[in-house]
């Protein structure tokens, strides 16, 4: 039995779910969740969970929330996201002697200027306020030790997808695609510049100019600050934002998954796809395609910022059978669902 506080930034769909399958596994526990609000382009709400209590960080100043939290909470543990709110480290330095405080980080090492000079800095202080620390994978754990933690205090599988839902979607609809595939693209995020998406759009149309008689198309399911320059094609089609519930739905229709981003810390959303049964399309700056996408085998990666990369990519996908397609996706799936949100729960209680 254990008392669980998340100091969080906004809310997703994916977090929910693994904190639903937690409490559901773990009878005893209680999980408190401070949180940001949710913005516009990715609108998420919290949902009523069994010990779950959620607070709007911007209803509680710092003095009221470290009562809150110490007081009337009174937690075994706090998980931190980041060390960037100074209001959030204030609690898990007040918090650091009374409870077990896990640091979560999802930046791995590139060795910028910026991250150098962390790792001189905060690994003066981190260590000594957070008792562990938990990442994504493993590119992420060199980042942790250069910050100060030594492979005893890091914890792995920061993030999992719902995979009953998506792998439900795998079952739903892996007959059909092996009679016949579709020929889609399929792009799920926001409308930003760091996401790649306009790269996307001019990549794709590259590749329809050198293949003027293919029937690819490309899908997208998302909105940001990039909506005005979206293109409006016969065979570019723009869905909006979508809640995850229904992402099963348009996934049933589409064929292959495409990550585009110039800087993704892990993606999601390259999992929910992996699991559902999709070839995949990536960059190689996101760092969640290094666990599930194996190059040549169920999908290709491509350079970031690079559009003449980018049409390459989506070219060896168009150009191989649907037989070949469907043996893709099903490498993809089994690649997914060799991360849970039994995983998740695994390491939180690690945590605690």
């Amino acid at each position: 039995m254990a008392k669980i506080v998340f100091l969080h930034t906004r809310v997703t769909g994916y977090f929910l779910s693994c904190i639903e399958a937690h409490v559901r596994k773990n009878s005893g526990d209680e999980i408190h969740v401070v949180h940001y609000a949710a913005d516009r382009e990715s609108p998420f709400s919290t949902r009523e969970l069994p010990r779950t209590h959620f607070y709007l960080k911007s209803d509680c100043r710092e003095t009221h929330l470290i009562d809150l939290i110490k007081k009337r909470i009174a937690p075994d543990a706090v998980i931190c996201a980041g060390w960037a709110d100074k209001e959030y480290l204030a609690v898990a330095t007040e918090m650091s002697l009374a409870a077990e405080t896990t640091l979560t980080c999802d930046n791995y090492w590139e060795g910028s200027t910026k991250q150098m000079l962390a790792a001189v800095v905060a690994r003066f202080y981190l260590p000594a306020i957070f008792h562990k620390i938990w990442v994504p994978g493993e590119h992420h754990t060199v980042y942790a030790k250069r910050l100060g933690f030594s492979s005893h205090r890091i914890l792995t599988d920061l993030y999992s997808c719902d995979v009953n839902t998506f792998d439900e979607c795998f079952r739903r609809t892996h007959e059909a695609k092996a009679a016949e595939f579709p020929h889609r693209f399929l792009y799920v995020g926001r409308y930003l510049e760091l996401k790649g998406v306009r790269d996307l759009w001019q990549g794709f149309r590259l590749y329809k100019e050198r293949h003027p008689d293919s029937d690819w198309e490309l899908w997208c399911v998302g909105s940001g600050e990039l909506e005005d320059e979206k293109p409006v094609a016969d065979d570019i089609k723009h869905l909006g934002f979508t809640s995850p519930e229904n992402l099963p739905g348009i996934a049933a229709q589409a064929g292959v998954f495409v990550m585009p981003s110039h800087y993704d810390h892990w993606g999601v959303a390259v999992h929910e796809f992996a699991v559902s049964g999709f070839p995949l399309v990536c960059s190689d700056r996101v760092a969640s395609a290094w666990r599930f996408l194996k190059e040549g085998s169920n999908g290709y990666t491509f350079q970031a910022h690079n559009v003449e990369s980018l049409a390459a990519a989506l070219g060896k996908v168009a150009a191989v059978t649907d037989q070949r397609l469907y043996e893709m996706s099903q490498e993809s799936h089994r690649s997914g669902v060799e991360l849970t949100v039994d995983s998740w729960s695994a390491s939180l209680k690690r945590a605690a």
